[in-house]
């Protein structure tokens, strides 16, 4: 087996991965935090972990738009062409994860769930540096002239919108 096969079986396990391992999580929005008005103990002795889980179970409108987000992570990270969009959203979804798992003592184990599916998005970022990178360039590059009328960023803004499309 050559090594661009090799490298392109790998992504897709890491694609496939993240997209199995966060969409249980997606779609368990909406039962994830039941139970949530059970809770008897007054806030203030609440340990972080079961704050954050009232916080959480309060609406279930909350977690809900975070598992469309979610979803929409898997959705563009599928496509090639918008794998990058698809991974720049989900290292903002699992970041926050993260964050929370780390102040809010979540027990370990989801903790290492969030760190290893920001892992496969690194992971998958590195088989398309290049790519990513040109793109990158690309999207943040302002091409400007000494009168200010002429910026290209409304160019830009709407070949994003268009490739995200």
């Amino acid at each position: 087996m050559n090594r661009t096969l090799l490298k392109h079986y790998l992504q897709w396990c890491c694609i496939i991965t993240y997209s199995t391992i966060l969409g249980i999580y997606a779609f368990a929005k909406a039962t994830q935090f039941e139970n949530r008005l059970k809770i008897a103990t007054p806030v203030n002795e609440l340990s972080p972990f079961r704050l954050m889980w009232a916080f959480y179970g309060y609406s279930t409108t909350y977690p809900i738009i975070i598992g469309i987000f979610q979803l929409l992570s898997i959705i563009l990270i599928i496509p090639r062409k918008t794998r990058l969009y698809g991974c720049i959203l989900g290292t903002v979804i699992i970041s926050n994860i993260i964050l929370q798992d780390i102040i809010y003592a979540v027990p370990k184990g989801a903790l290492f769930n969030a760190i290893f599916l920001q892992l496969l998005i690194v992971i998958i970022i590195y088989f398309n540096k290049k790519e990513y990178f040109q793109k990158m360039k690309s999207l943040l590059s302002i091409e400007s002239s000494p009168n200010f009328k002429h910026i290209k960023v409304k160019q830009k803004i709407k070949n994003l919108v268009i490739s995200i499309l």
